[in-house]
């Protein structure tokens, strides 16, 4: 049996991972309208209905010449998809450092997530 405050060395290992921004035990595919996403370096993927995220961090501009993704609105029935690289990308958006990678726009968005242990999942209607 272990003892209070003993560590194995495979949990603080895989601490030590999770900690510096690696994803190792989940696999998640994102569809929009059907069409699977490329996202080989992505952890994290937001679904947003208006254009702000974690108390309102604008995430998704009206207007980007890089895309042709329309404006963010919340009621026309579409849903905007933003990924995140890591933490410390999130810590880097939010003080307007970094941008998310838009990753686009549809009217149905399918997230299949599989993991050998427990993720979260935030969820706020």
């Amino acid at each position: 049996m272990q003892e209070l405050g003993e560590e194995d060395s495979s949990e603080s290992e895989i601490l030590l991972l999770l900690l510096l921004g690696l994803c190792l035990f989940v696999h998640f595919e994102v569809f929009l309208d059907g069409v699977e996403l490329k996202l080989s370096e992505l952890e994290g993927v937001v679904l947003l209905n208006i254009n702000s995220w974690s108390a309102g961090c604008v995430v998704w501009k009206d207007s980007d010449p890089e895309d042709d993704f329309g404006p963010a609105s919340r009621d026309d029935q579409v849903l905007e998809v933003v990924g995140l690289y890591s933490s410390l990308h999130v810590g880097r958006i939010q003080v307007s450092i970094a941008e998310p990678v838009r990753l686009g726009q549809a009217k149905e968005v399918k997230v299949h997530i599989e993991t050998t242990t427990i993720i979260s999942l935030y969820i706020d209607l």
